[in-house]
């Protein structure tokens, strides 16, 4: 009898504890969807080239643009401009190639839109708020040809459409 008090003393101890772990505090927000935080207009945020080529290349990769030899994607922050080569084949056409650059610009904004979200992301309008503060020297190469070169400074429109 007595071992049998024991035990129900324990089993009462134990539902005792049990229940006031049950009862402590919660510690949410009422918050119903996440804010996005930007960074404040006048920090100055440098743009990470080597990452922002390395998303375009896998943004156009599996595109069909297999007349593309080579491309790369470099900048200055200092200059505020990016630097893009691009080697095609012979024989392509402009209808193409603007078509290829349309993409590759829309590529680049949303790169740069990654590391800085004060950037417009680009549309059928524009290729993207990142062409507001940087410029862009384009430079392509084709076999057989002297090569071409764009340039474009901030804020000034493309000579391609970024609606293609």
């Amino acid at each position: 009898m007595r071992v049998r008090g024991i035990r129900l003393a324990g089993f009462c101890v134990l539902a005792g504890a049990l229940s006031l772990s049950a009862c402590k505090p919660t510690y949410q927000t009422k918050l119903e969807s996440p804010a996005l935080t930007t960074a404040p207009e006048s920090k100055e945020i440098r743009l990470d080239f080597d990452q922002i080529h390395s998303d375009v290349v896998d943004a156009l990769n599996d595109d069909g643009y297999d007349f593309v030899k080579d491309l790369d994607l470099s900048g200055d922050n200092e200059k505020k401009e990016f630097l893009i080569r691009i080697e095609i084949m012979e024989n392509v056409s402009e209808e193409a190639l603007d078509l290829f650059l349309s993409e590759l610009m829309k590529a680049v904004g949303n790169a740069a839109r990654t590391q800085d979200f004060r950037y417009s992301e680009p549309d059928n309008e524009n290729f993207g708020g990142v062409f507001e503060k940087y410029g862009v020297r384009i430079v392509i190469r084709q076999s057989g040809s002297a090569d071409r070169e764009i340039e474009v400074k901030a804020g000034e429109s493309f000579p391609f459409s970024p609606s293609n």
